[in-house]
């Protein structure tokens, strides 16, 4: 059997719906009366820009006026990094352009960079175990068409949600947790806030930051970029200014040996092992 590697180096976006608590404080959360009506369509209408904007390489998980995208980086290729910047830039100004049209307070968006451990195992498997047994069982015994199989699987609703993604991964902590510290710890406004692991040392050139900021929070500790407005090279395939998923580990760790212990962390077989 072959091999995967057991740590990814993970990019997360958590996008913050900024004073959507407030609003419906004001009903002390009542959403029967017809003033909390546009609480929740600002609500629907959030999420069905996150919706727009969520693609293969760009899956969203939506949790009521919060939504986090993720993304493993690759150790081969720089223009993955730079397209989930990219895709994450284009969601935070789609959201706040709507949000300032119909005077709200915009959304505030935290994007980090951090190592994953992949489960052993993944909600696809446990539910082809499961339900897939029993259909291709079913089909084979002859007591349902393959139609009826097929309806069957696309309209059951499985009993326990997991995004294996997002399971042990401290990308999307580290930006939970800079969300969570708000504005007293200078995450304020409407504004997109950058993991500085994420960024080359020598900046690109239309990268500028307007300032930095510093978490320290539940013992993890990480530098952010404060960005309004990035202009990406529209016709860019690779970027190869950025960096690539190892090169991204290293500035994480602060060790130039991290690259080769996450290669020789592999999952085989169920099992993990040092090779």
């Amino acid at each position: 059997m072959g091999s995967r590697r057991a740590i990814e180096v993970s990019a997360c976006l958590w996008v913050d719906l900024l004073g959507y608590g407030s609003m419906l404080r004001e009903d002390s959360f009542d959403i029967t009366k017809p003033t909390a009506k546009k609480a929740v369509e600002r609500l629907f209408d959030f999420q069905d820009i996150v919706a727009k904007h969520s693609m293969k390489l760009f899956p969203t998980v939506v949790l009521n006026d919060g939504c986090v995208a993720y993304r493993n980086l690759s150790p081969r290729s720089k223009s993955v990094t730079y397209d989930f910047l990219r895709r994450s830039h284009l969601l935070h100004t789609a959201l706040n352009k709507h949000e300032l049209k119909n005077g709200h307070p915009g959304v505030r968006s935290i994007l980090a960079v951090g190592f994953r451990h992949r489960r052993q195992t993944d909600s696809k498997e446990q539910l082809l175990e499961g339900l897939g047994q029993r259909l291709i069982k079913a089909v084979k015994n002859g007591e349902q068409s393959i139609e009826q199989a097929i309806i069957a699987a696309l309209f059951t609703r499985t009993n326990y949600d997991l995004v294996p993604q997002l399971q042990a991964n401290f990308a999307f902590a580290k930006a939970y947790l800079a969300d969570t510290a708000g504005t007293k710890g200078g995450f304020a406004g409407a504004n997109f806030f950058v993991d500085s692991n994420m960024i080359p040392d020598t900046h690109p050139k239309w990268f500028k930051p307007e300032k930095t900021v510093m978490l320290s929070s539940e013992g993890l500790e990480g530098e952010f970029y404060q960005i309004s407005n990035l202009k990406f090279l529209q016709k860019e395939v690779e970027n190869k200014e950025f960096l690539d998923a190892f090169e991204v580990a290293t500035k994480i760790a602060g060790s130039d040996d991290v690259a080769d212990r996450i290669r020789k962390l592999t999952l085989t077989g169920g099992n993990h092992r040092y090779a």
